[in-house]
């Protein structure tokens, strides 16, 4: 009987900790204001709002919003999946397939915020930010300048030191992201949930 008072309380202890310690990362949209949060340290970037687009492939729904961020067009898109499906939970093969990648630099993967820079096979480089706290959604922002870019990572982990050079990324005048039926379904991106 005492075993298993024992073995109750360090288990309740241990959600007690869980719940209290673990902070789960964000990339949002709202207002005109992207935050990013990570183990409780936010960053908020204004922007000016451009244009918003709504698609749908394959079991995917997107919802693209064209901004201004510092003077630089940048992009910022809601995917998610609708009915039985899911996204592939290796976001680096989501990403490479989107922006059809030659490279994936990953800068910082905390709590589902992860930091990139992409080398596409055209030899774009394209920052980039993206969460997927859930298989049924995830949230970019791509196109953010090396300036804003390494101050967001700074103020979010406290080193801008990722063990490379950043790459000059280019000014984006299109959204770069490959949301197609072949992608979605052949390539991998979205799977049934009922395997």
């Amino acid at each position: 009987m005492m075993k298993n008072i024992i073995i109750l309380t360090v288990f309740a202890f241990a959600i007690f900790l869980l719940t209290r310690y673990y902070q789960q990362s964000s990339l949002n949209f709202k207002d005109g204001v992207i935050l990013l949060e990570v183990k409780g340290k936010k960053v908020k970037l204004k922007s000016t709002s451009v244009n918003i687009h709504n698609e749908h492939f394959s079991n995917v729904n997107i919802v693209q919003k064209e901004l201004m961020i510092e003077g630089q067009k940048s992009y910022y898109e809601e995917a998610t999946t609708e009915g039985l499906y899911e996204f592939n939970h290796n976001i680096k093969k989501i990403i490479d397939v989107l922006f059809d990648c030659k490279k994936v630099q990953n800068i910082f993967s905390i709590h589902s915020l992860h930091a990139m820079q992409v080398i596409t096979k055209n030899g774009e480089v394209i920052n980039l930010f993206v969460t997927d706290n859930d298989t049924k959604e995830f949230h970019l922002l791509y196109g953010l300048s090396n300036k804003v870019f390494r101050s967001t990572i700074l103020a979010l982990t406290g080193t801008d030191k990722f063990g490379f050079e950043l790459d000059d990324a280019v000014e984006l005048n299109e959204a770069k992201i490959q949301w197609t039926v072949l992608n979605n379904d052949i390539n991998g991106i979205i799977s049934s949930i009922d395997y």
